[in-house]
């Protein structure tokens, strides 16, 4: 039977692997959590955080010799589960489905260390970015994990968080955006937003599918014959999703 542990905001969470038990990780279901690794010489590296989907202390899991060395620390309150062997043995033997979940999380883990680790940070200054993503309200602060989002690359999409079900949907590009937004988000597709370069080398928000309301800036921007606008250097309010209960983020455009 799973072992599903909650922890309310603020609170410290366990280490995953402590001495004499039997190996696990973490499989983050609900909320938000603030990782602060421990390097080999017991300084501190820098901190990241982690959202639905996520998996936490994998490598204490899949090494014999290293373990995950550092704190964990709920963001938002949080439900986790935890993966043992005993637990991964049995979800391998019923059904693959189950494992998928993991498969993606792994994956993208992956990608994280591939790829500069957690990304570009708005504290560094040798990054040149198009934008930075802020939630606008406390949902929307929750939903992105309490952080903003830096915008390096083109494009970029902004969309909810889905965790894959199928292997099919595990290689379905289209389920998955750069900007992933958890919680109860009513009629937001998975890639709803999409932020590019028009002709004229300007930054441009597209709604991806026409009809979808979306406001820039108090104008209603997803029935407009190509759907989006022109966002010019500065703050922009956004809202889309449900009208009567809109997902509010603000875009600070940097050039």
């Amino acid at each position: 039977m799973a072992q599903i542990l909650k922890y309310a905001q603020g609170e410290e969470i366990p280490a995953i692997r402590p001495e004499g038990t039997e190996p696990a990780f973490y499989f983050l279901r609900e909320g938000w959590v603030e990782v602060q690794p421990l390097g080999e010489g017991g300084q501190s590296a820098a901190s990241y955080v982690l959202g639905p989907g996520s998996i936490i202390a994998e490598l204490g899991f899949f090494s014999v010799r290293r373990r995950f060395r550092g704190s964990l620390r709920a963001r938002t309150d949080v439900a986790i589960e935890v993966v043992d062997r005993g637990l991964l043995t049995r979800w391998i033997g019923a059904s693959g489905a189950r494992l998928v979940p993991v498969l993606w999380a792994l994956t993208r883990r992956m990608e994280d260390v591939l790829f500069e680790d957690e990304g570009p940070s708005l504290d560094d200054d040798t990054v040149v970015a198009w934008a930075s993503i802020h939630g606008a309200d406390e949902q929307a602060r929750t939903s992105m994990g309490g952080r903003p989002v830096l915008v390096d690359r083109l494009p970029f999409t902004i969309g909810a968080h889905r965790i894959p079900q199928s292997v099919g949907e595990l290689f379905h590009p289209r389920l998955f955006s750069d900007l992933m937004l958890v919680g109860e988000l009513r009629m937001v597709r998975p890639q709803h937003l999409r932020l590019e370069l028009d002709e004229q080398k300007r930054l441009f928000l597209r709604v991806t599918h026409f009809g979808d309301w979306c406001e820039v800036d108090g104008t209603d921007i997803g029935r407009h014959r190509v759907p989006g606008a022109v966002l010019p250097r500065g703050a922009h309010e956004i809202r889309f999703g449900d009208p009567s209960h809109p997902f509010h983020l603000r875009i600070k455009v940097f050039r």
